[in-house]
């Protein structure tokens, strides 16, 4: 209902964009997230409270929510660097049992701080040594966006969303989605090889500044807006 009668339709992916216009032959406009204004911070009180240092965890933010698959990410880490601690920032999505299950397969190395933001969220991109998404579907991850543009070195699944963020050539390096082997095997090859990862952070953060600014995202929006509000003005009797 909501795409056979919006005035106006916006997807932030490609993949979305023509899904919806195949399915519903309706056109969209194509607008992607974007990470807005974030500042790089030197470690602080959030690190020092979770008893992490820089350089020296991996990082994941959203939803704990069953297609993040965060068993695989929690499987693949304890396998390839058992002894670098893994930071799981996010809260329930309706999800409390899911939640309970990854509590009892993490290990010690797991940290789970609830949900952050602001400068404590900023903090830990700003020090992950690499930061991961094991999903299965995502449109435009906001948090990937957000951790390429303060310079992460990103590892995520191998799906349409996560490719377009990353761009061509990729920002960051991929695994195929549930394959915790090549996802360990990433790990290891991104925390032993700091070439690598610096050169991933300059392209990751290049790309958001060029593709995904938000002040340029945020006029393309208006004008969808303005041109929806005049097609019903127009509409209108009298």
């Amino acid at each position: 209902m909501s795409v056979r009668y919006a005035d106006a339709i916006i997807a932030v992916s490609q993949a979305g964009t023509e899904h919806i216009a195949k399915t519903y032959r309706r056109p969209v406009h194509h607008l992607p997230n974007g990470p807005g204004r974030l500042n790089r911070r030197p470690p602080g009180k959030c690190m020092s409270q979770l008893g992490l240092t820089p350089g020296g965890f991996l990082l994941s933010v959203g939803r704990l929510s069953p297609e993040k698959f965060l068993e695989d990410l929690i499987d693949a880490a304890a396998e390839a660097l058992p002894q670098t601690p893994l930071v799981l920032v996010g809260d329930t999505s309706f999800t409390d049992e899911y939640i309970v299950r990854l509590r009892s397969r993490a290990g010690p190395q797991v940290v789970f701080p609830g949900y952050l933001r602001g400068e404590a969220l900023e903090e830990l991109y700003s020090s992950a040594l690499v930061y991961v998404i094991a999903s299965e579907m995502e449109g435009l991850s906001v948090s990937l966006l957000e951790a390429m543009s303060l310079g992460c070195a990103v590892l995520v699944s191998d799906i349409p969303g996560n490719r377009e963020a990353l761009g061509d050539p990729p920002a960051g390096l991929t695994f195929p989605v549930h394959d915790c082997a090549a996802l360990a095997s990433a790990l290891r090859e991104f925390a032993g090889d700091a070439s690598l990862r610096a050169s991933c952070r300059r392209t990751a953060s290049e790309r958001v500044r060029l593709t995904f600014d938000w002040d340029a995202v945020a006029a393309a929006t208006k004008e969808v807006y303005e041109m929806a509000l005049a097609r019903d003005a127009a509409r209108s009797p009298g």
